[in-house]
């Protein structure tokens, strides 16, 4: 909505996102993969399914693959039997079922068909960029994901996130954020594929991530960085937050029961231990008796939220 009515806030506000023109280039998820593709930056392999043509299903993958849509704000109201965020499918059969009862939906735009690549949720990454006014990334702050949520509503949110360096990632990042000429937040969920050591670029998303304290705990200001950028008119200093921190919203009883990657368990486990570790529900600062109350609460019942939803 902010996008959308740019022209006119910015004779009143300084708004620090990218044009609607430039918007519809990369949210859509088909032209966002067309883009990394001329770029020759890794991402899944995917076949794009037309649903208004019903495009043949010529896709080789092998089984299992992943499904998902291709146009985010069309699928939310899009209302049909089993619908998910995304589906992963063992059989052409069990995808084509879900594709005749989305064709009963409101949903008319393109549906994703992607190869499926094999991990935990500790395969996943994160990274955050900044590009400035003159749309040069200065600033990046990457991701190891150790959990995501696996509630139905917030599947794929990462939960748990230890920062790490990852100089190429960053580097494809930005070639492609200044290839399109991208100011602001960017925020990309990547996944590593252990079949060819690459990190695999899934979608980006226009923002700061849900889970941009992670950022913070490196010791950033996610907020400083555009006023000094669009208020201040600061050349920033490129910066690539290399302090490693755990971003976590739950317990230690779920990170020892469900983090599957041992390596990643105990570094994660250590940091805790040694006070390098940060929760964006817990505030000290905030005297509120009722929030306090209620942080805690939400901290732990993700024990419950785990058990009743992971697989």
């Amino acid at each position: 909505m902010i996008i959308e009515n740019k022209e006119l806030l910015s004779q009143y506000y300084v708004i620090p996102y990218i044009d609607e023109e430039l918007m519809n280039q990369i949210v859509l998820k088909d032209k966002f993969y067309e883009i990394l593709t001329e770029l020759d930056i890794p991402h899944p392999d995917t076949f794009v399914y037309d649903c208004k043509e019903k495009t043949p299903l010529t896709y080789d993958f092998e089984y299992p693959i992943i499904a998902k849509t291709a146009n985010s704000a069309l699928y939310h109201y899009a209302k049909f039997p089993g619908k998910k965020k995304v589906f992963k499918f063992n059989s052409k059969d069990e995808l084509e079922q879900m594709l005749d009862n989305l064709s009963t939906s409101s949903y008319d735009y393109k549906f994703l068909i992607q190869d499926f690549i094999p991990g935990e949720d500790s395969n996943m990454r994160v990274l955050t960029c900044y590009s400035d006014q003159n749309a040069k990334v200065r600033f990046a702050a990457f991701g190891h994901v150790l959990l995501e949520e696996h509630t139905p509503t917030a599947l794929g949110n990462p939960c748990c996130i230890i920062n790490e360096v990852e100089k190429v990632a960053v580097e494809q990042a930005t070639r492609f954020l200044e290839h399109i000429g991208y100011t602001g937040f960017s925020n990309f969920d990547l996944k590593y594929d252990p079949r060819d050591n690459q990190f695999k670029f899934f979608e980006i998303n226009i923002r700061l991530g849900r889970s941009n304290f992670y950022i913070t705990g490196s010791g950033f200001n996610t907020v400083k960085l555009i006023v000094d950028d669009l208020i201040y008119n600061k050349e920033i200093p490129y910066t690539i937050a290399d302090k490693e921190n755990l971003f976590t919203f739950v317990p230690k009883s779920v990170i020892k029961k469900y983090v599957k990657d041992d390596t990643m368990r105990s570094k994660a486990l250590n940091l805790m231990k040694e006070g390098k570790w940060c929760n964006p529900l817990f505030y000290k600062s905030d005297k509120s008796i009722k929030h306090n109350i209620y942080s805690r609460i939400a901290f732990f019942n993700q024990n419950n939220k785990f058990k009743k939803y992971f697989k």
